[in-house]
């Protein structure tokens, strides 16, 4: 659904749009160091990297599923992660041109137990050596009712290379889970007033699924 969303952006807006996986996520490498700081750096690196110059970046959440980015005309980039997308913006002004954080604030929050839950179930799937989607499935069953939700944890699990028939997540678990306090925090503080506009979309967390065309529009 996110895929489709940002490629029907790129088309509306007649610019080309970047879907970044950061480090630990998707397809990109993995790290035992997780953290604001160093994904800032990391996308960062990526925008110096393509010479994109101003970049609008737009970031879901942190922690959950991917983001967007609209820059200069032709250019645009998207990564996961609200937080990750206002530390950028805000160590690296002359990066960012606009900024839209989805679902999250510059402040140290607590995390939603979801998250947690979400890590121990992808835990068990790992530990129980599943060889079937279906039994995967089965196991998620006890820690999120929602298929969707379910469907959504599982496109992260592949079987590995090797001959090994169990399969495991494509993203680090254990590093993760370890990464979960790093993840409640902002890494930087400032007590001025808010400088950004905020807009209200009739949707729960999952709101680029649950109303794309709203998110679209907003």
């Amino acid at each position: 659904m996110a895929e489709t969303l940002f490629r029907v952006l790129a088309r509306d807006l007649e610019r080309r749009v970047y879907t970044i996986d950061l480090r630990n996520h998707g397809h990109s490498d993995h790290h035992p160091r997780h953290d604001y700081t160093v994904m800032a750096q990391d996308v960062e690196g990526f925008i110096d990297q393509h010479k994109l110059g101003a970049v609008t970046l737009i970031g879901h959440s942190m922690y959950a599923h991917s983001p967007a980015g609209m820059g200069l005309p032709g250019r645009a980039d998207r990564l996961r992660g609200a937080k990750t997308a206002m530390t950028v913006a805000l160590r690296s002004p002359h990066l960012v041109k606009n900024l839209i954080s989805v679902d999250n604030a510059p402040v140290d929050a607590a995390l939603r137990n979801d998250f947690a839950k979400y890590i121990r179930g992808m835990q068990k799937v790992e530990e129980r050596g599943v060889t079937r989607r279906s039994e995967a499935n089965e196991i998620l069953k006890e820690f999120e009712e929602s298929l969707p939700i379910r469907e959504f944890l599982l496109t992260n699990l592949v079987r590995p290379s090797g001959g090994s028939q169990a399969y495991k997540f494509r993203i680090p678990i254990k590093i993760l889970a370890s990464a979960l306090d790093d993840m409640a925090d902002f890494p930087l503080k400032d007590p001025d007033k808010a400088r950004f506009a905020l807009e209200d979309i009739e949707a729960g967390h999952w709101l680029i699924s649950e109303n794309p065309e709203a998110f679209r529009t907003g």
